[in-house]
């Protein structure tokens, strides 16, 4: 997701992302609702190097693009925290598993937590200030239509601007037979999405002038001013080919792992999993460079959080993506609450594939050569 520079309020999400703009300039910096941004910072802020570059057209004269939106397209998600003030718990607790404290897993399908009634959802959502968007792609506590009317209030200020929302339908619950070991008696029930719901969805969402909802990637210049709907449920099935292709990460649930796993032997299970998407080339995928696991209810010891298996995937990752003989193309690989220096590293990851600190840019794109895609790495 992205949107303007941010505005020179001074609160401390804004001077972080100041800070960081000033560091990587080369960047476009993104930020998920977790670290608490405003409805008017959204889930993120792209910022575009503020460069004048000239782009020779070969007729005499070249053309200079301020702000060049469609020359950098490289993201990085920065790990952060809610807002809150809740006297029942704990920083610790809350910034290291804040999404994870529902019944029900928040996309990552892997976390989960041992349920404690002070910690559910409900319990700190309400302290919350009602004009936070939350958990990156998802918003919980909130009403989709109230989501889209604020994109659509920032749109009218800023339509020069393109605001990409993730949708995916999720409803998932956590099942654990007391009477049974946990490897055994441990289980996440998904529920079906109901027969009527993309039906009825998309005719909503077709009828949204402001909402784009076509089958291919757009050109920026086409989607300027509008929302851009990617959705991330039932995305095999063929009748729900609408929408942009944004596949969600499925995770396997907790059982069938032994109790003194290591995050090495996690993360190499994760990639095992996901390796084979690099190299597709069918349609636009996403990667998380992220696994986490929780093996026992009654035990907070035995968590393996992304933190520990993050930078496992990236080097992972990177090494698979120099030793490649084929351009990755149609990826968008982002990360799970990961320290900046990985953060920054996917961000070249997403360009060069490469963390190397002495990294080569490209040399200048003519207009025949720039990237006209919304979102994809070259």
């Amino acid at each position: 997701m992205a949107v303007a520079p941010p505005t020179t309020s001074q609160n401390p999400l804004q001077l972080e992302l100041q800070a960081l703009k000033a560091q990587h300039p080369q960047y476009h910096v993104v930020i998920w609702a977790t670290y608490g941004g405003s409805a008017s910072l959204l889930p993120g802020a792209r910022w575009i190097r503020r460069d004048t570059l000239s782009i020779s057209t070969n007729r005499r004269n070249s053309w200079n693009f301020t702000y060049g939106t469609h020359l950098y397209d490289y993201y990085v998600i920065i790990e952060g925290k809610f807002e809150y003030h809740n006297k029942r718990m704990k920083a610790a607790d809350y910034s290291s598993f804040v999404a994870s404290t529902a019944g029900f897993d928040f996309g990552t399908k892997q976390s989960v937590m041992r349920p404690k009634p002070e910690f559910r959802a409900d319990s700190w959502m309400k302290h919350l200030s009602d004009d936070l968007l939350r958990h990156g792609p998802l918003v919980l506590d909130k009403q989709l239509d109230d989501v889209l009317d604020d994109v659509k209030d920032f749109l009218e200020d800023n339509d020069r601007e393109v605001v990409m929302v993730m949708l995916s339908f999720s409803s998932a619950s956590a099942v654990y037979e007391a009477g049974k070991p946990w490897s055994e008696g441990y289980r996440i029930k998904y529920d079906e999405v109901p027969d009527h719901f993309n039906r009825e969805f998309k005719k909503d969402m077709k009828k949204d002038k402001d909402l784009y909802t076509g089958k291919k990637w757009p050109r920026l210049g086409e989607v300027r001013g509008k929302v851009v709907i990617c959705r991330g449920w039932d995305v095999d099935a063929e009748q729900d080919q609408w929408g942009l292709h944004c596949r969600l990460p499925k995770w396997e649930a907790a059982h069938g792992f032994t109790s003194n796993i290591k995050p090495s032997a996690l993360a190499a299970h994760r990639w095992n999993e996901l390796v084979g998407d690099f190299g597709k080339q069918d349609a636009p995928k996403s990667i998380v460079l992220a696994a986490c696991l929780h093996h026992d209810p009654a035990d907070e010891e035995s968590w393996i959080p992304p933190l520990q298996t993050a930078p496992i995937l990236q080097r992972k990752a990177e090494e698979h993506i120099r030793k490649s003989t084929k351009k990755t193309k149609h990826l968008w690989i982002y990360g799970d609450e990961m320290k900046k220096k990985t953060n920054m590293a996917i961000a070249k990851l997403n360009f060069l594939g490469s963390d190397d600190v002495d990294f080569t840019r490209p040399p200048p794109m003519t207009v025949k050569s720039a990237p006209v895609l919304l979102v994809a790495t070259h």
